[in-house]
Protein backbone atom coordinates (compact mmCIF):
# COMPACT_ATOMS: atom_id res chain seq x y z
CA UNK A 1 0.00 0.00 0.00
CA UNK A 2 2.82 2.40 0.88
CA UNK A 3 4.58 1.82 -2.43
CA UNK A 4 1.34 2.45 -4.34
CA UNK A 5 0.87 5.70 -2.43
CA UNK A 6 4.40 6.81 -3.27
CA UNK A 7 3.86 6.05 -6.95
CA UNK A 8 0.66 8.07 -6.93
CA UNK A 9 2.47 11.01 -5.34
CA UNK A 10 5.09 10.92 -8.06
CA UNK A 11 2.52 10.38 -10.84
CA UNK A 12 0.42 13.35 -9.83
CA UNK A 13 3.35 15.74 -9.32
CA UNK A 14 1.86 18.86 -10.79
CA UNK A 15 3.12 21.49 -13.20
CA UNK A 16 3.04 25.09 -12.03
CA UNK A 17 1.76 27.97 -14.11
CA UNK A 18 5.29 28.47 -15.36
CA UNK A 19 5.75 24.91 -16.55
CA UNK A 20 7.74 23.84 -13.49
CA UNK A 21 7.34 20.30 -12.26
CA UNK A 22 7.53 19.44 -8.58
CA UNK A 23 9.68 16.41 -7.78
CA UNK A 24 9.79 14.26 -4.64
CA UNK A 25 11.19 10.84 -3.80
CA UNK A 26 10.88 8.88 -0.57
CA UNK A 27 12.71 6.23 1.42
CA UNK A 28 11.04 2.89 2.10
CA UNK A 29 10.27 4.10 5.64
CA UNK A 30 8.16 6.92 4.17
CA UNK A 31 10.62 9.72 4.96
CA UNK A 32 11.37 12.27 2.28
CA UNK A 33 14.56 11.53 0.32
CA UNK A 34 14.74 14.54 -2.00
CA UNK A 35 12.58 17.35 -3.28
CA UNK A 36 12.89 20.11 -5.85
CA UNK A 37 11.64 21.37 -9.18
CA UNK A 38 12.37 20.84 -12.86
CA UNK A 39 11.75 23.46 -15.52
CA UNK A 40 9.89 22.73 -18.75
CA UNK A 41 13.12 21.34 -20.24
CA UNK A 42 13.67 18.89 -17.39
CA UNK A 43 16.47 20.97 -15.88
CA UNK A 44 16.82 21.35 -12.11
CA UNK A 45 15.93 24.85 -10.92
CA UNK A 46 15.66 26.68 -7.61
CA UNK A 47 16.24 24.99 -4.28
CA UNK A 48 16.69 21.24 -3.99
CA UNK A 49 16.87 19.42 -0.67
CA UNK A 50 18.26 15.96 0.08
CA UNK A 51 17.70 14.09 3.33
CA UNK A 52 19.21 11.28 5.36
CA UNK A 53 16.93 8.31 5.89
CA UNK A 54 16.27 9.49 9.47
CA UNK A 55 14.75 12.70 8.10
CA UNK A 56 17.64 15.06 8.78
CA UNK A 57 18.87 17.32 6.02
CA UNK A 58 21.88 15.99 4.10
CA UNK A 59 22.39 18.60 1.37
CA UNK A 60 20.84 21.78 -0.02
CA UNK A 61 21.53 22.81 -3.59
CA UNK A 62 20.41 26.04 -5.27
CA UNK A 63 20.33 26.10 -9.06
CA UNK A 64 20.41 29.51 -10.77
CA UNK A 65 20.78 29.18 -14.53
CA UNK A 66 24.41 28.07 -15.00
CA UNK A 67 25.38 28.52 -11.33
CA UNK A 68 25.06 26.08 -8.44
CA UNK A 69 25.67 26.57 -4.73
CA UNK A 70 25.69 23.56 -2.44
CA UNK A 71 25.74 22.99 1.32
CA UNK A 72 26.25 19.55 2.86
CA UNK A 73 25.55 18.57 6.46
CA UNK A 74 26.74 15.86 8.84
CA UNK A 75 24.02 13.60 10.21
CA UNK A 76 24.29 15.47 13.51
CA UNK A 77 23.10 18.64 11.77
CA UNK A 78 26.51 20.36 11.65
CA UNK A 79 27.61 21.97 8.39
CA UNK A 80 29.99 19.69 6.47
CA UNK A 81 30.89 21.78 3.42
CA UNK A 82 29.79 24.43 0.99
CA UNK A 83 30.85 24.93 -2.62
CA UNK A 84 29.88 26.96 -5.68
CA UNK A 85 30.15 26.02 -9.33
CA UNK A 86 29.60 27.73 -12.65
CA UNK A 87 28.97 25.80 -15.85
CA UNK A 88 29.90 22.64 -13.95
CA UNK A 89 33.25 24.02 -12.75
CA UNK A 90 34.06 24.96 -9.16
CA UNK A 91 34.66 28.63 -8.48
CA UNK A 92 35.17 30.92 -5.51
CA UNK A 93 35.80 29.89 -1.92
CA UNK A 94 34.88 26.44 -0.63
CA UNK A 95 34.97 25.34 2.99
CA UNK A 96 34.84 21.99 4.76
CA UNK A 97 34.14 21.28 8.42
CA UNK A 98 34.65 18.47 10.92
CA UNK A 99 31.58 16.85 12.45
CA UNK A 100 32.32 18.80 15.64
CA UNK A 101 31.75 22.04 13.74
CA UNK A 102 35.38 23.12 13.57
CA UNK A 103 36.83 24.27 10.26
CA UNK A 104 38.63 21.56 8.29
CA UNK A 105 39.81 23.44 5.19
CA UNK A 106 39.42 26.54 3.04
CA UNK A 107 39.90 26.28 -0.71
CA UNK A 108 39.73 28.68 -3.68
CA UNK A 109 38.81 27.79 -7.26
CA UNK A 110 38.67 29.55 -10.60
CA UNK A 111 37.09 27.76 -13.55
CA UNK A 112 37.68 24.46 -11.75
CA UNK A 113 41.37 25.16 -11.14
CA UNK A 114 42.93 25.45 -7.71
CA UNK A 115 44.22 28.97 -7.08
CA UNK A 116 45.49 31.09 -4.20
CA UNK A 117 46.21 29.97 -0.66
CA UNK A 118 44.55 26.83 0.70
CA UNK A 119 44.52 26.03 4.42
CA UNK A 120 43.80 22.88 6.41
CA UNK A 121 43.14 22.55 10.13
CA UNK A 122 43.34 19.78 12.70
CA UNK A 123 40.14 18.81 14.52
CA UNK A 124 41.49 20.68 17.56
CA UNK A 125 41.37 23.91 15.55
CA UNK A 126 45.11 24.28 15.04
CA UNK A 127 46.54 24.95 11.60
CA UNK A 128 47.46 21.73 9.76
CA UNK A 129 48.75 23.02 6.44
CA UNK A 130 49.17 25.92 4.03
CA UNK A 131 49.30 25.28 0.29
CA UNK A 132 49.61 27.71 -2.64
CA UNK A 133 48.34 27.24 -6.17
CA UNK A 134 48.48 29.12 -9.47
CA UNK A 135 46.36 28.02 -12.43
CA UNK A 136 45.87 24.63 -10.82
CA UNK A 137 49.57 24.00 -10.20
CA UNK A 138 51.51 23.95 -6.95
CA UNK A 139 53.57 27.07 -6.38
CA UNK A 140 55.49 28.89 -3.67
CA UNK A 141 56.02 27.72 -0.10
CA UNK A 142 54.04 24.84 1.38
CA UNK A 143 54.07 23.97 5.07
CA UNK A 144 52.26 21.41 7.21
CA UNK A 145 51.99 21.11 10.99
CA UNK A 146 51.51 18.39 13.58
CA UNK A 147 48.47 18.66 15.85
CA UNK A 148 50.73 20.14 18.57
CA UNK A 149 51.67 23.06 16.30
CA UNK A 150 55.17 21.83 15.41
CA UNK A 151 56.22 21.82 11.75
CA UNK A 152 55.59 18.57 9.91
CA UNK A 153 56.64 19.19 6.28
CA UNK A 154 58.13 22.16 4.41
CA UNK A 155 58.46 22.37 0.63
CA UNK A 156 58.76 24.88 -2.20
CA UNK A 157 57.20 24.53 -5.64
CA UNK A 158 57.59 26.24 -8.99
CA UNK A 159 55.37 25.40 -11.97
CA UNK A 160 54.13 22.36 -10.09
CA UNK A 161 57.63 20.95 -9.44
CA UNK A 162 59.58 20.91 -6.19
CA UNK A 163 62.59 23.19 -5.93
CA UNK A 164 65.20 23.09 -3.18
CA UNK A 165 64.84 20.77 -0.19
CA UNK A 166 61.66 19.19 1.08
CA UNK A 167 61.88 18.44 4.80
CA UNK A 168 59.91 16.20 7.18
CA UNK A 169 59.90 16.82 10.94
CA UNK A 170 58.90 14.71 13.93
CA UNK A 171 56.30 16.09 16.34
CA UNK A 172 59.13 17.04 18.74
CA UNK A 173 60.52 19.45 16.13
CA UNK A 174 63.50 17.27 15.18
CA UNK A 175 64.28 16.77 11.50
CA UNK A 176 63.30 13.28 10.32
CA UNK A 177 64.09 13.33 6.59
CA UNK A 178 65.04 15.69 3.80
CA UNK A 179 65.14 15.26 0.07
CA UNK A 180 66.12 17.24 -2.99
CA UNK A 181 64.53 15.41 -5.87
CA UNK A 182 63.50 15.93 -9.45
CA UNK A 183 60.39 13.95 -10.35
CA UNK A 184 60.12 12.47 -13.81
CA UNK A 185 56.85 11.92 -15.70
CA UNK A 186 57.32 8.19 -15.17
CA UNK A 187 57.24 8.78 -11.41
CA UNK A 188 60.93 8.02 -10.96
CA UNK A 189 63.10 10.31 -8.85
CA UNK A 190 66.61 11.70 -9.20
CA UNK A 191 68.40 13.51 -6.39
CA UNK A 192 69.65 13.32 -2.81
CA UNK A 193 67.97 11.96 0.34
CA UNK A 194 68.93 12.28 4.00
CA UNK A 195 67.42 10.66 7.09
CA UNK A 196 68.09 11.49 10.72
CA UNK A 197 68.18 9.72 14.09
CA UNK A 198 65.74 10.66 16.86
CA UNK A 199 68.42 12.87 18.41
CA UNK A 200 68.63 14.86 15.17
CA UNK A 201 71.98 13.52 13.97
CA UNK A 202 72.42 12.33 10.39
CA UNK A 203 71.56 8.64 9.94
CA UNK A 204 72.11 8.13 6.22
CA UNK A 205 72.77 10.09 3.03
CA UNK A 206 72.58 8.94 -0.56
CA UNK A 207 71.32 9.66 -4.05
CA UNK A 208 68.84 8.23 -6.53
CA UNK A 209 68.98 8.20 -10.30
CA UNK A 210 65.97 7.21 -12.37
CA UNK A 211 64.32 5.91 -9.23
CA UNK A 212 67.21 3.63 -8.18
CA UNK A 213 69.93 4.14 -5.52
CA UNK A 214 73.03 5.55 -7.17
CA UNK A 215 76.63 6.28 -6.21
CA UNK A 216 77.87 6.27 -2.61
CA UNK A 217 75.51 5.88 0.36
CA UNK A 218 76.77 6.54 3.89
CA UNK A 219 75.29 5.38 7.21
CA UNK A 220 76.01 6.84 10.68
CA UNK A 221 75.27 5.85 14.25
CA UNK A 222 73.49 8.12 16.77
CA UNK A 223 76.82 9.67 17.77
CA UNK A 224 77.62 10.72 14.22
CA UNK A 225 80.18 7.97 13.59
CA UNK A 226 80.31 6.49 10.08
CA UNK A 227 79.41 2.81 10.36
CA UNK A 228 78.85 1.71 6.75
CA UNK A 229 79.33 2.80 3.16
CA UNK A 230 77.61 1.24 0.14
CA UNK A 231 78.17 1.87 -3.55
CA UNK A 232 75.57 1.42 -6.29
Amino acid sequence: MRKILLLLILFFSCFSAFGQKNHKTFYDNGNLQEQGQFDENGKQIGEWKYYYENGKIERIEIFNEYKLSSKSYWDNGKLQSFTSSENGELFGEAKKYYSNGKLWSTEIYEKGNRIGTWKQYHSNGKLAGVENYKNGERTGKWIYYHANGKKSITATYENGETVGETKWYRDNGKLDRSEKFQYEKSGNITGEEKTYHLNGKLEQIGSYKNGEPSGEWKYYDENGKLIKTENY
